[in-house]
């Protein structure tokens, strides 16, 4: 075992955890959760055991996909507390709200398993894959969940969805 790390050591550590995934997690956190004060306590309890897990193996590099599972697992232990996302939209001056607060309303209603995978691949842009790893689930199951949370979405906020006629058009 080798010597326990300063204060001083820790916390530059954590500084520059956060200078480098900080931004990333809570904007994570805030997609999965939708409530800021709940983003920030993810964050940092996501920076805090990453940088627990540093300690232990120094020599281990962190990605964001381990982060990003770190988040995933602390939001469903919480996710039973009931976040009033709009209301963080609604302090926002977003240019569009309306169609904020629609997309919102619309993301809430899918079922959490769906949000997570929806969030991880159409907001964050990880790829099947990377999902797959963050949420311990097999590559076609991430898969199955994004295709059924896009069309969810779109029934949910009343997008219409081509329908192919014949063959050729089913191919293009």
């Amino acid at each position: 075992m080798g010597q326990k790390p300063s204060n001083d050591s820790k916390s530059k550590c954590a500084e520059r955890l956060w200078d480098e995934h900080g931004e990333a997690v809570y904007r994570f956190a805030l997609r999965l959760s939708g409530n800021r004060s709940v983003a920030e306590d993810l964050a940092s309890e996501t920076i805090l055991a990453a940088l627990q897990r540093l300690h232990r193996n120094a020599d281990e590099p962190l990605h964001r996909a381990y982060l990003f599972g770190i988040v995933v697992n602390k939001w469903r232990r919480v996710r039973r507390i009931r976040t009033d996302a709009i209301d963080d939209l609604v302090a926002s001056n977003s240019p569009n709200l309306a169609a904020l607060i629609d997309l919102e309303r619309a993301f809430r209603q899918l079922p959490p398993k769906l949000q997570e995978v929806f969030v991880l691949v159409k907001a964050e842009g990880f790829t099947s894959k990377e999902a797959a790893e963050v949420l311990r689930l097999p590559q076609g199951t991430v898969q199955a969940r994004v295709h059924e949370a896009v069309h969810r979405m779109r029934r949910l906020l009343g997008v219409e969805i081509p329908v192919s006629t014949t063959p050729r058009e089913a191919k293009t």
